[in-house]
């Protein structure tokens, strides 16, 4: 069973990748759709002020 100590290895490497891969970009994404939301509700906010001042498109 030489290769017992490789596999091992082999699986915790692709795990710390995983988890580092995984991790770095969780904040990259939140910040997209961060950035997406705070557009979509300023847009809304656009919206309902050319409306109180009655201006249609």
């Amino acid at each position: 069973m030489a290769r017992g100590p490789w596999l091992f290895e082999s699986v915790a490497l692709v795990i710390v990748i995983s988890i580092i891969a995984h991790s770095s970009t969780d904040v990259a994404v939140a910040r997209v759709f961060r950035k997406a939301a705070e557009e979509e509700q300023e847009a809304e906010q656009e919206q309902e002020r050319e409306q109180a001042a009655g201006v249609t498109r």
